[in-house]
C-alpha cells in the first residue's frame, strides 16, 4: 500500500496586483482631460498606469477582490473589481482595469501601459501581458472564452 501523491501543477495562490499612485499627472496636448499616473506591479514586473483626474470617481486605497472578464458591448478583456464606489448619481461605478491610452478614455477605470507624455501606449498589449502573468490568458485573449482568474488588487496612494 504505497501512496503516490498527485502533484498539482496549477498555481493555487491568488495573484496580487499592486497599484501605487505616484501623485504625478499627465495631459494629452490639445485635450482638457487630466490623468493621474501610477505603477502597477504584477508578478515582479511593473507597468505604468493612468486614471482620470478631473473629479472623476476612483478606487480608494485598500485591497479588492477581482477577476478577469469582459466588459461592454464589444466584449473587451478587463479585470473586474468588487468595490462599492458610487457615482455622483448614486449607482455603483463600473471601475475596471482595461486598455486605454489617454485620460479622456477613462471615467474612474485604470489603464495599464508604457508611460508617454500624455498617457500610456501599448495598453492592450500590456493588459494581455498582465493576463498572462496571472494565468488568465491563452491564445484566445480578446475572446469570450478567456480563462477567468480571481486575483487581488492592492491600491495605495502617493505619500
Amino acid at each position: 500500500g504505497e501512496h503516490i501523491m498527485a502533484t498539482d501543477t496549477k498555481k493555487t495562490s491568488t495573484p496580487v496586483l499592486k497599484l501605487k499612485r505616484t501623485g504625478e499627472t499627465c495631459k494629452r496636448s490639445g485635450n482638457a482631460a487630466t490623468g493621474k499616473r501610477g505603477k502597477l506591479t504584477v508578478g515582479g514586473k511593473t507597468f505604468d498606469t493612468i486614471e482620470r483626474a478631473d473629479g472623476y470617481v476612483s478606487l480608494p486605497a485598500g485591497t479588492y477582490t477581482c477577476k478577469t472578464g469582459r466588459r461592454g458591448s464589444n466584449n473587451k478583456p478587463c479585470i473586474q473589481i468588487w468595490h462599492n464606489v458610487k457615482t455622483k448619481s448614486g449607482s455603483t461605478a463600473g471601475i475596471v482595469v482595461h486598455a486605454a491610452n489617454w485620460p479622456q478614455h477613462l471615467q474612474g477605470c485604470i489603464a495599464p501601459g508604457k508611460k508617454t507624455s500624455g498617457g500610456v501606449s501599448s495598453s492592450e498589449k500590456t493588459l494581455k501581458e498582465i493576463f498572462e502573468l496571472i494565468g488568465a490568458s491563452d491564445k484566445k485573449f480578446g475572446h469570450k472564452d478567456t480563462v477567468k482568474v480571481r486575483c487581488k488588487l492592492v491600491v495605495s496612494n502617493a505619500a
